[in-house]
């Protein structure tokens, strides 16, 4: 469900419709950690689709020093320019290589591979 908590996203459709994936909305990730109630939705949106067995995803990341906590509030997925502009299937090709290789690196240094973007 993209935009959750905004528009036509709602509760009621989390019950109607078989959902696999949450999409916090960049209104609430933009600021969440100079706002505390942006954080408290941002939280409790990510424990909503924990306790729902579903993907959460934050969208709006701009800046990767948000990552340990969106992490820790439980988001299991981010997305944003912070991560990279909107580019062609043959540079996401490109960047998907360039990541396992730095999650294996990180993973041989015994890092959580959820520190690397």
């Amino acid at each position: 469900m993209d935009d959750f908590g905004v528009g036509f996203s709602s509760l009621s459709r989390l019950q109607l419709l078989p959902i696999s994936e949450l999409k916090i909305d960049r209104s609430f990730v933009q600021f969440f950690q100079e706002d505390s109630q942006d954080a408290a939705i941002v939280e409790a949106v990510a424990l909503l689709g924990r306790r729902l067995g579903i993907r959460v995803v934050a969208e709006g990341v701009e800046d990767l020093s948000c990552l340990a906590l969106l992490e820790a509030f439980g988001c299991t997925h981010v997305q944003g320019y912070g991560l990279a502009r909107p580019m062609s299937a043959e540079a996401i090709l490109e960047v998907g290589s360039t990541q396992d290789s730095m999650r294996a690196s990180s993973a041989a240094q015994g890092e959580s591979l959820g520190s690397t973007p």
